[in-house]
């Protein structure tokens, strides 16, 4: 469970890009699929726009809630616009969503610094670059080791297959060659003993 005792407010100051990371992690954005969301590529989000993750305690969500709930709200500079809220990929958008699963909403999404570098589109902060490099070096590694494992039952399959032409033509010599031996047994003299082969 999350923590609502702690202070009734955090203000954290970003540029737009910023808050627009914010939503895209959530899964608010403008390539969501969501018609809700096609104001964001309207237009750059106007100086002193705010973003608002408000926790409502239960007792103000509504007598059916049960948890506290997080709803969204923006400041466009002028009015404060609702968002729905994503509670999870799969379940539609509500005006709130109950806390503990916006969390996990949250956790899933972005379940380390990584998700965030993809979920802003970002490669220009050192954190991002490294988790870029990491995460293309260990699908080369998974690759290479794929490749090396193709590789290795290739020769393997050629040793096999070597082999058994090997004992193969073995198996044919040495069924040819008692025939050719007897022929060249049957006229061969053993000089000085006055024995002829038969």
């Amino acid at each position: 469970a999350v923590d609502v005792g702690g202070p009734d407010l955090h203000v954290f100051s970003a540029h737009y890009p910023t808050m627009l990371c914010a939503l895209t992690a959530v899964g608010v954005s403008v390539s969501s699929g969501e018609s809700a969301d096609s104001w964001l590529g309207e237009a750059l989000l106007p100086t002193g726009s705010a973003l608002a993750f408000e926790v409502v305690p239960p007792e103000a969500a509504g007598a059916a809630a049960a948890s506290a709930a997080v709803r969204l709200l923006y400041w466009d500079g002028s009015e404060w616009r609702l968002i729905p809220v994503p509670c999870s990929r799969s379940e539609a958008r509500l005006a709130s969503c109950p806390l503990d699963a916006f969390v996990r909403h949250v956790e899933v999404s972005l379940p380390d610094g990584a998700a965030w570098c993809r979920a802003c589109d970002n490669d220009s902060l050192a954190r991002c670059r490294l988790a870029a490099f990491e995460a293309i070096t260990t699908q080369e590694c998974a690759a290479d080791a794929a490749a090396s494992a193709a590789v290795a039952v290739i020769c393997l399959l050629s040793i096999l297959l070597f082999g058994a032409c090997l004992v193969i033509g073995w198996l044919i010599r040495s069924a040819k060659a008692p025939r050719q031996g007897r022929a060249v047994v049957s006229r061969m003299t053993f000089p000085g003993s006055g024995l002829q082969a038969a």
